[in-house]
């Protein structure tokens, strides 16, 4: 039997046999507004309400965008306690190399014991470069960073840009992903689970939506 952690998203644990396996990594990948922000931060905040220490990572959007997306859904008491405690980090990476990445993540992964973590974002690691052009080359240190935090049992979120029809080399090196869509099928707002390793779920859209207290994804396949 495998540790599983709940996700903070409600009605997604119920797909995926209760939640993330720990120490697993998975990519939330969607279009600009999607909501992989706002699910990133449900999943820090149900680490937060349990016990466990989280780190969320900028290598591209402002600080100051994140705080207002947790401002907006009142979680602000939440995670501002949870920063003079200790047990939380907003951190801006700037991404000068990947190597920098790798070492930021870990230094401050360490610093604070965490068990939970989101990289926003990935996509930035296949543009930022000339000399990472090589894709085989962002992938191994991609996968390098991912089994770094492994080894320490973290939990982590990778955010992505999603392109349609297209499968991104970053799925290949994590155990799950999910994607958020943005107006497909005449629906605003749908998610579909295409991986999670060691987990029974099914491939079908579900439609979700964005309410005050976050997301929230309805049971009803499409």
């Amino acid at each position: 039997m495998h540790e599983r952690l709940k996700t903070g998203i409600i009605g997604l644990d119920e797909l995926i046999e209760g939640g993330f396996i720990k120490g697993s990594a998975i990519l939330i990948q969607g279009a600009p507004g999607a909501g992989k922000t706002i699910f990133s931060l449900q999943f820090l905040l149900e680490g937060l309400k349990n016990g466990e220490r989280g780190i969320y990572f900028s290598l591209e959007e402002p600080i100051e965008d994140v705080l207002k997306d947790i401002e907006r859904f009142g979680w602000k008491e939440t995670f501002e306690k949870a920063i003079q405690q200790k047990n939380f980090l907003l951190i801006n990476i700037l991404p000068t190399s990947l190597e920098n990445v790798r070492s930021e993540i870990i230094r401050y992964v360490d610093m604070i014991k965490a068990s939970r973590v989101v990289i926003d974002s990935v996509t930035i690691l296949k543009t930022s470069w000339e000399e990472y052009k090589d894709v085989g080359k962002i992938r191994r240190i991609l996968h390098s960073i991912i089994l770094d935090l492994k080894r320490r049992n973290i939990t982590t979120l990778l955010l992505s840009e999603l392109r349609k029809n297209e499968i991104e080399w970053e799925e290949f090196v994590v155990d799950g992903v999910i994607k958020l869509f943005y107006l497909t099928q005449g629906l605003p707002r749908a998610i579909q689970i295409t991986k999670m390793r060691r987990t029974k779920h099914s491939l079908e859209l579900f439609p979700f939506e964005i309410a005050d207290s976050g997301i929230i994804i309805k049971s009803i396949k499409l």
